[in-house]
């Protein structure tokens, strides 16, 4: 049988796990309104780039599908190149690669244009 301090000390226990318990949950809390209030910032940003998205692939021969609305194609054959970068930290490297990435995919484009 166990003595009763083995029963305090494992409520004691209890207690301190209860408590660090709670504290996961407020932090979990706090990080969740942060992603909230982050991705309701972002949402503009989204469907802009959704909207173009569906410009772009709208005005392409190669995709047939129900779900863009297909405007009249444009007599002129261009190849429109879309590049989009980051301002944000330690993205240098990145937009680096794929400004090189971008030039050399329109050397070897016809007539490319542009869109940064």
């Amino acid at each position: 049988m166990a003595s009763l301090r083995d029963v305090r000390g494992r409520m004691r226990a209890i207690t301190q796990t209860l408590q660090v318990t709670k504290a996961m949950k407020l932090i979990s809390t706090a990080k969740m309104r942060k992603s909230r209030r982050t991705l309701d910032e972002a949402r503009p940003f989204f469907d802009r780039i959704r909207h173009s998205m569906v410009d772009v692939v709208s005005h392409s021969e190669a995709v047939e599908t129900e779900y863009f609305d297909m405007r009249e194609k444009q007599a002129e054959r261009r190849s429109m190149v879309v590049l989009v970068t980051s301002d944000r930290g330690l993205a240098g490297g990145y937009n680096a690669n794929a400004v090189k990435h971008m030039e050399e995919l329109c050397s070897r484009l016809p007539n490319p244009f542009l869109v940064l």
